[in-house]
């Protein structure tokens, strides 16, 4: 009992770290435009295109940051940069160094963390579904709190400068966990043979970025729909806000299902990103919101706990798991770009054939996925 209790306190902790970390990121971003609009629209786009383009840079580098400075220390260090945007909330100009800084923070961390959560002995849809819902709860606190306080910076601030120290707290302790599974790891080296990623299992990593690349650039597309009917701005930062709220009520459930199916999870990814497609039909109405708001928190749940869990599971070396989280992190950003470019511009010019390019696509990631599970 005393295990148990310990191991769910570790999990509670990393996930708190994220939570924290979340809360002052979501809390600058979800005011950025609003700081920076004095600075014009062209400086808008700017700082937001360099903090991706690094975000993506970051995860091209992370399989050798990760290697480089291992897991404990490119874990500390990646939110040591979150705390950096604190400053632009007052000083907006600051953003254009500062933001792509706490982007490359984000793109290197992901793996070390990830890797911590797989080390934690507990069913990984469990493990997963709880960092994840707690992680959520952060991104949906911090914009309210900038909101509610946009009036008032110098108190935000100070909020943020609270809640930042204590993540950097709760992260130094979880680098001490990270220090004391190293230890072990070097003993284990020592008498076990190190476990290799294939480059079938990489090939099958970078598969997922079909069945994930989508994602984001849909829920742009639906954000200009509610733009242009509604003719409230708000109204996609509402979508956003619902789409989290129902990624926290969702990820335990997801975590179940991970938990039941074992390494047949992965199925999920393609059929759930498919469920997306659905949103273009909707109109911009308040119901439409709820219902887009439903979708993509049943699918960002599926795509931030499914992939990782899966990882967990077929991957038992933990030497070889750290490489697997990298790669994972790369196919995941690989996917996100191309779409991000690709998406807008059959918006703009045939959007009638992006229904079909993404059931397409999906449906060959999940015949190729199943093929995959099948030769393993």
């Amino acid at each position: 009992m005393e295990r148990v209790d310990r191991d769910s306190r570790v999990l509670i902790v990393i996930g708190l770290v994220s939570l924290l970390a979340d809360f002052v990121y979501e809390s600058f971003r979800s005011i950025m435009y609003i700081l920076l609009a004095g600075l014009g629209l062209v400086n808008m786009c700017l700082v937001n295109g360099v903090g991706e383009a690094v975000l993506a840079i970051a995860r091209f580098l992370s399989p050798a940051v990760l290697n480089l400075l291992g897991p404990a220390v490119t874990y500390i260090l990646g939110y040591v940069l979150t705390g950096i945007l604190i400053p632009c909330i007052v000083k907006p100009e600051l953003s254009y160094v500062l933001y792509p800084a706490e982007r490359f923070g984000k793109g290197v961390r992901g793996p070390a963390r990830d890797l911590l959560i797989s080390i934690v002995p507990k069913k990984p849809g469990y493990k997963f579904s709880i960092c994840e819902a707690l992680d959520q709860v952060g991104a949906v606190a911090g914009p309210l709190l900038a909101l509610l306080l946009i009036t008032r910076l110098g108190l935000l601030m100070t909020a943020l400068s609270i809640l930042y120290l204590l993540c950097l707290i709760l992260s130094a302790h979880v680098y001490k966990i990270y220090r004391n599974v190293e230890k072990t790891l070097l003993v284990e080296r020592r008498t076990h043979r190190t476990q290799m990623l294939t480059r079938k299992f990489i090939m099958f990593l970078v598969l997922l970025s079909f069945s994930t690349m989508f994602y984001m650039p849909l829920i742009m597309i639906q954000y200009v729909e509610s733009f242009s009917t509604l003719r409230v701005e708000t109204a996609g930062i509402v979508i956003f806000i619902i789409a989290t709220i129902f990624t926290i009520l969702f990820a335990p459930l997801i975590g179940k299902v991970v938990d039941t199916t074992r390494e047949y999870c992965i199925l999920m990814m393609p059929m759930s990103i498919a469920i997306t497609v659905l949103t273009l039909s909707l109109g911009g109405s308040y119901v439409s919101m709820i219902i887009a708001g439903l979708i993509y928190g049943f699918v960002m749940s599926t795509l931030e706990i499914v992939p990782r869990a899966y990882v967990n599971y077929v991957v038992q070396d933990v030497k070889a798991r750290k490489d697997a989280y990298a790669w994972l992190n790369v196919s995941l950003g690989v996917g996100l770009l191309v779409s991000s470019i690709l998406i807008p511009f059959l918006y703009i010019y045939y959007r009638h054939i992006i229904t079909i390019l993404i059931v397409l696509c999906e449906a060959v990631a999940e015949l190729l996925m199943l093929c995959l599970i099948l030769l393993q």
